[in-house]
């Protein structure tokens, strides 16, 4: 089972680029959301939390940080290397660029026959 955890409150703030400029074409949130639980129509977003299955894959590509609520699966750093103990809940290929860019992660410290899931996110 996955450790996300979704909050009553999760929401988009209003620093949301598409609520921020009106004519902004941002779907980064929309497009990446396994459970299709966001709308977006011009000048606003918002989730139905009803089909939000909180696996914050939209924390990850968020350019602007503007949704709340959701909270990310706890990850384990050594200096520049990911290490275990891994989740169930493999990381998407945008999660890890974004531990790459942020934090100065090159290396995870994983024997991938334990934790098969990761293969497709390290492949990718």
């Amino acid at each position: 089972m996955v450790n996300l955890t979704i909050d009553p409150a999760v929401d988009v703030t209003q620093a949301c680029v598409r609520r921020r400029f009106r004519f902004s074409s941002c779907r980064a949130c929309a497009d990446v959301c396994p459970a299709q639980a966001f709308s977006l129509a011009q000048g606003q977003v918002s989730i139905d939390t009803t089909r939000c299955i909180a696996c914050g894959d939209c924390l990850f590509v968020c350019p602007v940080d503007a949704i709340t609520g959701i909270k990310p699966v706890k990850r384990f750093v050594q200096g520049d290397t990911l290490v275990g103990p891994f989740s169930l809940q493999a990381p998407t290929v945008d999660e890890l660029l974004l531990w790459h860019s942020q934090y100065g992660i090159r290396f995870i410290d994983i024997a991938v026959e334990r934790s098969a899931q990761w293969l497709m996110a390290l492949a990718g």
